[in-house]
């Protein structure tokens, strides 16, 4: 969000229908959180690109999303940051991450990536897939290779109880509306539960919200 922005381009590949919002109408709506709003949906929306985000409903994403650390990353500065668990480009291009942990068991994740915010490209996602038993929080260190300033977002070691939470949540919740559903359908062993079923019982989950 930049007032200093006065025009900007967007290019389909195919047909697409868009949604015109003017900056007027939106200070409206939201007032003085207008900022604070379309950070939240721009992390949540490229959350929800990435394991295990991808699994969340929109209520656990913003709640994700409410505990991270903007941070600016500014030509000709280096960014160090301690107990990082993830860390996410929402604005800006060229910045360069990279993990700083030579343990053993870090072989084979991905250390360095340089990331985008047009993409929203994201380090240390493959730690939390795999991760067992919490995720092992490292040292990231930052830097542009441009002269433009980017914001990325990182989140530290309450990622992980907050993750271990909504995991729990959601399981315990999917497992309850099948016990529910099983215990009320008759048995079919040629049934099989539609696409649309399976997505109406996750739009019921109303539990997993952690604001």
């Amino acid at each position: 969000y930049n007032q200093a922005v006065a025009v900007s381009n967007v290019f389909c590949t195919s047909p697409s229908h868009t949604l015109l919002l003017s900056a007027d109408l939106l200070q409206r709506m939201f007032g003085d959180k207008l900022k604070d709003e379309l950070l939240k949906n721009r992390v949540v929306s490229f959350l929800a690109q990435h394991k295990p985000f991808d699994s969340f409903n929109p209520e656990q994403l913003e709640a994700i999303a409410s505990i991270g650390e903007v941070v600016d990353v500014i030509p000709g500065q280096e960014v160090l940051r301690e107990g990082v668990c993830l860390a996410l480009c929402f604005f800006g291009e060229g910045v360069e991450a990279q993990i700083m942990d030579d343990k053993p068991e870090s072989a084979g994740f991905i250390n360095t990536k340089k990331m985008s915010g047009v993409v929203g490209h994201a380090l240390g996602g493959d730690r939390i897939v795999a991760a067992v038993s919490g995720v092992m929080p490292w040292k990231l260190r930052a830097n542009i290779s441009n002269d433009m300033q980017a914001r990325i977002m990182v989140w530290g070691s309450s990622l992980d109880s907050l993750l271990a939470f909504s995991m729990l949540r959601r399981d315990n919740s999917l497992l309850a509306d099948g016990e529910s559903v099983e215990a009320q359908t008759p048995d079919r062993s040629d049934a099989r539960r539609s696409p649309s079923m399976k997505i109406a019982v996750l739009n019921d989950d109303k539990v997993g919200a952690l604001r």
